[in-house]
């Protein structure tokens, strides 16, 4: 309800397709920061009124099945950087005082994906009973007003 009078939707309109922002988002503003500036200003502005506190925050995802033909699903190889994970970076840095350090090179391989030949920003998901050709879709929510951040 809160989506359709966001947009000035009445109760009968038919709604459109989530996939119709997608797309039109990816084509149209194609390299643009447009959308991220004007949600960053959005953020700025409720912590400035105190809408957001910062003090309690909570993460989820959630999975967004695509509407595409799951026939349309190609195989695309790319290349993807293997290294150390996040927290080994302070191990490493003490290790890089040591005498004799040699610095491990990253790891530079081929991963293969399952992606939609009409849809290319959707991806294969597998997890638990949520598996097909979607989107993730990931919220970080302050808890004083339910406001995402």
């Amino acid at each position: 309800m809160a989506y359709r009078w966001f947009c000035d939707f009445d109760f009968m309109d038919t709604i459109p397709d989530y996939s119709i922002f997608s797309q039109n988002r990816r084509r149209r503003f194609n390299d643009s920061a447009i959308f991220r500036q004007i949600f960053n200003r959005i953020v700025r502005s409720c912590i400035k009124t105190g809408l957001i506190s910062g003090e309690t925050v909570v993460s989820d995802c959630t999975f967004i099945p695509a509407n595409v033909s799951w026939e349309s699903r190609i195989e695309v190889i790319k290349l993807v950087k293997k290294s150390t994970v996040d927290y080994l970076n302070v191990l490493e840095e003490e290790l890089r005082k040591t005498e004799r350090y040699v610095k491990a090179s990253p790891v530079i391989m081929e991963k293969i994906e399952l992606k939609s030949s009409t849809d290319t920003d959707c991806g294969y998901i597998h997890h638990d009973t949520k598996k097909g050709l979607g989107y993730i879709a990931k919220m970080t929510v302050d808890t004083a007003n339910g406001i995402i951040t």
